[in-house]
């Protein structure tokens, strides 16, 4: 790898700025309780896709911890077969999805929600109410 000269592998690790901004982060995190509001925010928004999908013949599972959800798609309920790669199932979901405003992840199969700890109930209200259109 060629050196540019004047400069030094690592010039700002450990630069006192970052770890400032590092720490200031850190502080916000303990204030907030944003492991507490992640817990609380994750059950509310769980329980409300559960409640949502729980009979949904597509749904295999809804699952989570904290505020990362995943939602599987599925063939058929009973057996958990997946859809055939072909028919695309995933990304036309996670399409519908984003044309409704709501951006995620998809891995394979299983929309995968993972909101900011900020996100109000209202929000997470939106978020259940947008996968269940989504999901028809």
């Amino acid at each position: 790898m060629a050196r540019r000269p004047g400069c030094t592998p690592y010039t700002y690790s450990a630069h006192p700025v970052g770890c400032a901004v590092a720490l200031a982060n850190l502080d916000i995190i303990e204030g907030e309780d944003f492991p507490s509001q992640a817990a609380e925010k994750g059950r509310y928004l769980l329980d409300g896709l559960q409640s949502a999908l729980g009979d949904h013949p597509h749904v295999g599972e809804v699952r989570g911890l904290g505020l990362m959800v995943g939602i599987e798609l599925v063939q058929d309920k009973e057996t958990k077969a997946e859809f055939p790669a072909a028919e695309k199932v995933g990304i036309r979901i996670h399409q519908a999805a984003q044309e409704r405003g709501l951006f995620s992840r998809l891995r394979q199969d299983v929309f995968c929600l993972a909101p900011p700890v900020i996100i109000s109930r209202s929000q997470v209200d939106r978020v259940t109410e947008s996968v269940g259109e989504v999901l028809g």
